[in-house]
């Protein structure tokens, strides 16, 4: 075991743990890194988050800045499947973060039927960006629905998984397509 982690150790850092992806800034092939200087990678748990009525798994197109979050197949790789739960400074308040180092993010005037794309967790300082923040409706693990805290403001808007793109959609309780199993 030694030999094993001295090996790689000495190939520079470009270790990947059993499917885990990317691991300290290194890229896998189909993996690029974040266009902008403040995304940096972070080491942690990652985890699926499913739809509870399809089953479907949240999947970034690609690690880029911008990339369309959409769902699919689960295939228990978190290149692009993989989001790690980072608490915000305020309560009940929540980012996911991938692998690439940006978070499920929507524009600054979202609407019903805005997409969820890839963006800065944080801006320069350290600050949390509000269009990165979602509010939980339970502690987590669990199933929750995710209400977009843009401009710091609640929108009433969910993150809804009613087609293959993900999308936030007017809050409704009874629509289970607004469920989430996150943090198992």
């Amino acid at each position: 075991m030694f030999r094993l982690a001295k090996a790689l150790a000495c190939a520079g850092g470009a270790l990947l743990l059993a499917g885990l992806g990317p691991v300290a800034g290194t890229a896998s092939a189909g993996t690029q890194a974040a266009s902008t200087g403040t995304s940096t990678p972070r080491l942690g748990e990652f985890h699926l988050i499913r739809n509870v009525i399809t089953g479907l798994c949240l999947q970034a197109q690609s690690g880029s800045f911008g990339s369309p979050i959409f769902q699919a197949n689960c295939n228990s790789g978190v290149a692009l499947q993989g989001w790690q739960t980072l608490p915000t400074p305020k309560t009940n308040l929540l980012r996911f973060e991938s692998p690439s180092g940006l978070c499920m993010f929507v524009g600054d005037n979202p609407f019903n039927g805005s997409a969820v794309l890839l963006d800065e967790c944080r801006v320069q300082g350290g600050d949390s960006v509000s269009n990165a923040e979602w509010s939980s409706s339970a502690e987590l693990p669990n199933s929750v629905s995710l209400r977009t805290r843009a401009n710091h403001r609640d929108h009433n808007l969910c993150m809804s998984g009613t087609a293959s793109t993900l999308a936030v959609r007017q809050c409704n309780t009874l629509n289970f397509d607004q469920r989430w199993s996150v943090g198992f």
